[in-house]
């Protein structure tokens, strides 16, 4: 399966050739139908030229914005991560007694980080002491 970027890429290639054809055969024709001079048949080469540059510069452009959104994706979402371990640490070191400040700091990081309007956590007391014991 080949993914949409490379696709798109390919995509991009064709089109800039078919470009460069048309702007050659365009060339080609006007300098037949009308025996242009030399000056006049150079300018539209070099405006073909420039429209072929000017397609590919569009699209580095393009995907150099579509590299610089994923990344800022990736990064705010590190970012969520560590704020949330940071909370999470912050009530540990306030709570050394009480678990349950802990826990619901938990909940609420867990709920912030899914986007989920609640959160619930379970406990299984008597099963954890049960293995402890062991």
């Amino acid at each position: 399966m080949i993914h949409n970027e490379t696709l798109q890429r390919r995509l991009t290639l064709v089109g800039i050739g078919l470009i460069a054809i048309s702007a050659i055969l365009l060339v080609r024709l006007i300098s037949f139908q009308f025996r242009m001079d030399p000056q006049i048949k150079q300018t539209f080469a070099s405006q073909a030229a420039i429209a072929i540059e000017n397609v590919r510069l569009f699209n580095d452009t393009k995907q150099a914005l579509a590299t610089v959104e994923e990344r800022t994706r990736e990064l705010t979402e590190t970012l969520d991560y560590q704020t949330a371990i940071s909370e999470v640490l912050r009530v540990i070191s306030l709570s050394s007694t009480d678990v349950t400040p802990v826990f619901e700091a938990i909940m609420e990081s867990a709920r912030r980080l899914l986007g989920t309007a609640t959160a619930a956590v379970k406990a299984q007391i008597a099963a954890a002491r049960t293995a402890l014991r062991g």
